[in-house]
């Protein structure tokens, strides 16, 4: 028997999963957003391509709701995606990893600063 899970709490984001490659080109991923908008007004749409996913946010949890009951297990390019409730911890994740990327790299380890020389400019001649 199946371990019980908690359902989850309809959020106004979903996340359609098992995406390939090919389908986040520019063509394809205008047909899905256009198919996203069916259900409603889109206030983010954001595709990540190194997890395969694609992040839908509406204005509602309603429109979310209706995205989710029509486009899970339906075929899109050849391909049965899978739309789930995006949780606030997903959307979290996501957001460190774009702030993570416009960080500055660290200093390679041992690295210690030379003092520098004074500015000639400071000094009276």
């Amino acid at each position: 028997m199946p371990e019980a899970t908690t359902p989850t709490i309809p959020t106004n984001t979903i996340i359609v999963t098992n995406l390939e490659a090919p389908d986040f080109e520019k063509e394809v991923m205008l047909q899905l957003k256009a198919k996203a908008e069916q259900f409603g007004e889109v206030y983010y749409f954001a595709p990540i391509k190194s997890f395969y996913r694609v992040f839908v946010v509406y204005h509602s949890a309603f429109d979310a709701q209706r995205a989710k009951a029509l486009l899970h297990n339906t075929t899109f390019e050849g391909t049965t995606i899978r739309v789930y409730f995006g949780q606030v911890i997903a959307f979290l994740f996501v957001l460190f990893l774009f702030v993570v990327r416009l960080m500055p790299p660290s200093p390679p380890l041992c690295f210690a600063h030379k003092p520098t020389l004074p500015s000639v400019y400071g000094l009276c001649l």
